[in-house]
């Protein structure tokens, strides 16, 4: 549990701002599977959904660009941004703002 709440911490501390090597950074195989056996996901896909919530929440709270919010938040560009806010969501970003723009019910 301690290596997500680091990482998780550390993406709050970077105002949602990680550096862009920061996903690419090679996670040993013993990390890796402690990671996975702590949280039951990859390292990988628990900063893909810390991402995601910090876009549910930027979405509903604001009014950035879909392409600068996927820069700001390290998806790098808006096409991968839409794929994966559709893979863990269920609707394209634009749909999710207009339904929860103003609320704190982020669904």
């Amino acid at each position: 549990m301690r290596v997500a709440f680091v990482i998780y911490d550390g993406f709050q501390i970077l105002d949602l701002t990680p550096s862009p090597t920061w996903p690419n950074v090679p996670v040993s195989a013993h990390l890796q599977r402690r990671f996975t056996a702590e949280l039951g996901v990859p390292p990988a896909a628990y900063v893909e959904r810390v991402r995601i919530e910090a876009a549910r929440r930027a979405l509903a709270e604001g009014d950035e660009p879909v392409e600068t919010l996927a820069r700001r938040l390290g998806f790098g560009t808006g096409e991968t941004l839409r794929r994966a806010f559709h893979r863990h969501v269920g609707v394209a970003p634009s749909d999710y703002r207009v339904r929860f723009r103003g609320t704190r019910e982020y669904a």
